[in-house]
């Protein structure tokens, strides 16, 4: 028989942190989904990604639960089928981490040209000592300057492949690592300053390889980590007022007369050198001699007015990469009166 409203809800063990789901989630606690009707044969499959935090040799329990709800509600009284499974939590022989300018985060952003200095931390996890330790560094993407790339600390950079390689050929105390023990690695780098407009969602992708061979192995250990930096948007605002010029009719005064309004057009244009800015909105706020017409053009600008805050906010929605340089940017008219 065909299974109606099936809902399945996932229990998330202590230490996992929820990063993505495919499809989407159907409650706002984040552990359920509404599958609709299900026929005989049919298959419905959820991919969930997250990070599990925990000590070494720690267990930790996922829990997942099927029924039939009622409508759209993600709650069911019956249980229909059920599984749960085991996660061990295992401390990895070897720790890589990475800072870009203090920040730890995977992906950075950074305004073109700027400076960036990446910091590499490396531990050695093992009962035993880490022989010939060594730490690689692959860099990519057509924003990198390969010219401002310095490694510190007897880096080799090899430009033709864009990475930096530490080891004991070119620096000294890459000879072993004790257990235990915690080094680091510097280097920096630059994106290209005169990226060209609208080139979209350009960035800078980091590669790091941590591997050595411990004692009494013939086996290498390895572990790899991967980072990005992002080449910030350049965003340009200019904004007019106009009287003879302009989809509306004025009236007053010019220049202005005390007491006496006139009123004026206001043109605002948007610009954006690369990479699409989703949720864009400009806010203006108005002297309180300054009234807001409400006449805005074209008809369909997302502009509107707030009399508590005397803002007029401008919601753009999506800024095409190259708006105002490769192609035509966003523009918009409104219409203001002052009486000064």
């Amino acid at each position: 028989d065909v299974l109606r409203n099936v809902v399945l809800r996932a229990e998330y063990p202590y230490g996992f942190s929820l990063n993505s789901v495919s499809p989407t989630l159907s409650d706002q606690e984040g552990n359920a989904w509404l599958l609709g009707n299900i026929s005989p044969g049919d298959k419905k499959t959820i991919t969930i990604q997250g990070v599990l935090l925990g000590e070494d040799n720690d267990e930790r329990t996922f829990r997942f639960f099927v029924g039939s709800g009622r409508g759209n509600s993600t709650t069911f009284d019956t249980t229909l089928a059920l599984n749960s499974f085991v996660v061990g939590v295992k401390r990895p022989p070897l720790d890589l981490a990475m800072k870009l300018n203090g920040d730890s985060s995977k992906s950075y952003v950074a305004p073109p040209g700027k400076r960036v200095q990446a910091m590499v931390t490396f531990k050695n996890n093992l009962p035993t000592n880490l022989i010939n330790p060594q730490i690689e560094v692959m860099l990519s993407g057509s924003a990198l300057d390969k010219q401002s790339v310095r490694p510190q600390g007897g880096g080799f950079y090899n430009s033709a492949s864009n990475s930096i390689v530490w080891n004991r050929v070119n620096a000294d105390h890459f000879l072993t690592l004790a257990p235990g023990d915690i080094a680091n690695v510097i280097f920096d780098f630059a994106s290209l300053v005169d990226l060209p407009p609208g080139s979209s969602n350009q960035q800078i992708d980091i590669k790091l390889v941590f591997s050595g061979r411990p004692q009494d192995t013939s086996t290498d250990s390895k572990v790899t980590s991967s980072s990005s930096v992002k080449i910030a948007s350049e965003l340009s605002l200019t904004a007019k007022s106009l009287y003879s010029r302009g989809p509306f009719e004025n009236k007053g005064a010019i220049p202005p007369v005390a007491e006496k309004e006139t009123t004026y057009t206001v043109n605002l244009l948007l610009g954006n050198t690369r990479n699409d800015i989703l949720n864009v909105q400009v806010v203006g706020t108005l002297g309180a001699n300054v009234k807001w017409i409400g006449d805005v053009s074209p008809a369909d600008s997302n502009i509107s007015y707030d009399e508590n805050t005397h803002n007029v906010i401008w919601d753009v929605g999506t800024l095409p990469s190259g708006a105002g340089f490769s192609s035509p940017g966003q523009e918009v008219f409104t219409h203001l009166s002052l009486t000064p």
